[in-house]
């Protein structure tokens, strides 16, 4: 309560003072006022020039902190053009690194043909029974394969036999590969052509295979056919391998040939692909036709139950209910036995009348039931 009091005096205090200088301020004399108003604006000049400092603080930090974006800026600028540089080195590089892909692709290809040259009078027999060439040397068997196969063949001039590799691997099943060298290119030519006639090459029954020798890059790029060799050879579509690893085939009465191994696939899909096609649109065929029948036969059938159904009631030609009309014949039967049962003659007669018309009129109901 004290402090309530205090409080309340002091702004009776202020307030009149404040009247008080109002009141001073109007009653002023001019030399006073000038007094005042030199105070004022000193005060105001003070203030003005704290917010010129200020605002020069604030020019300096503007100024400051452009310098620091510029610096920013042209670092960045200069980091752009490193980038734009390493870019520019970069694609060189890659173009650069095309190119000795290209001419490396191109020594290997010349290697790669050089090694096939090499080996063009070489001649690969697959599938020969090893322990064979221990007792009577490898040209022998060599000559007995083609007396076995190719007795009018003639002799033929070899220069080396071999198998290869020269070490037998426990690990590998199948025989080694026996190379034969030969003299002259075309007794090879001779020999294989002779085997693609003949479908079928045996040394004592046992069925072996007559091949190109080719080199290990070569032998590799033509393996890489073998399942797909097998798909296509499986669909029937006759496959053969050229040189140095093209498939071909004859598609549509056209000889094709293909480098990719993709292609082929895609050949044989699309085809497959269009007879599906083919087949479902031949099924579809059917089913709409059968679809036509089936209409046209529930068409018929409706007219049929339409016409049948449509009788002459009463004058009125509209269609009758089956139930409806079974039950106006019960109640008909009804009332004619009880007017046999009473002897009435006159109503005896009417109900005979009226049980004729039932009677039609039941038959009629019964021949609907028996059509519906």
């Amino acid at each position: 309560m004290g402090k309530r009091n205090n409080s309340q005096r002091k702004e009776n205090v202020e307030s009149p003072r404040k009247e008080i200088s109002e009141n001073e301020a109007c009653n002023m004399t001019e030399k006073e006022f000038r007094v005042m108003v030199m105070e004022f604006i000193h005060r105001m000049d003070e203030k003005i020039n704290n917010l010129c400092k200020n605002q020069e603080e604030m020019k300096s930090d503007i100024a400051t902190i452009k310098n620091t974006m510029e610096s920013f800026n042209s670092r960045l600028q200069e980091a752009e053009d490193r980038i734009s540089e390493l870019e520019d080195q970069v694609q060189k590089q890659a173009q650069a690194e095309q190119q000795l892909e290209k001419k490396i692709k191109k020594q290997e290809e010349s290697l790669r043909e050089l090694r096939d040259n090499m080996k063009r009078s070489n001649m690969r027999i697959i599938g020969l029974p090893e322990g064979q060439e221990e007792q009577q040397g490898l040209e022998n068997l060599f000559e007995e394969i083609m007396t076995e196969n190719f007795p009018d063949m003639g002799k033929i001039k070899v220069t080396q036999v071999k198998r290869v590799p020269s070490r037998i691997n426990p690990k590998r099943p199948t025989p080694r590969h026996v190379i034969i060298s030969m003299a002259n290119i075309n007794d090879k030519e001779r020999i294989l052509k002779a085997a693609r006639e003949r479908q079928r090459v045996t040394y004592k029954g046992t069925p072996i295979r007559l091949s190109n020798d080719y080199s290990s890059e070569t032998q590799q790029a033509r393996s890489e056919w073998k399942e797909v060799y097998k798909v296509l050879q499986s669909k029937g579509l006759n496959p053969r391998i050229l040189y140095p690893a093209r498939l071909s085939m004859k598609i549509e009465g056209e000889i094709r040939s293909f480098a990719d191994k993709k292609k082929p696939q895609g050949v044989y899909h699309h085809q497959t692909s269009n007879a599906r096609i083919a087949k479902g649109n031949t099924v579809k065929r059917r089913n709409k036709q059968v679809r036509r029948n089936t209409d046209t036969k529930i068409d018929m059938t409706a007219n049929k139950y339409l016409s049948v159904i449509t009788l002459n009631v009463n004058g009125l030609n509209a269609p009758i209910k089956r139930h409806r009309k079974e039950r106006e014949n019960h109640k008909e039967n009804q009332r004619s036995r009880k007017t046999m049962r009473y002897g009435d003659t006159d109503r005896d007669t009417s109900t005979c009348a009226c049980g004729e018309d039932g009677a039609g009129e039941k038959g009629a109901a019964d021949g609907l039931a028996g059509v519906l």
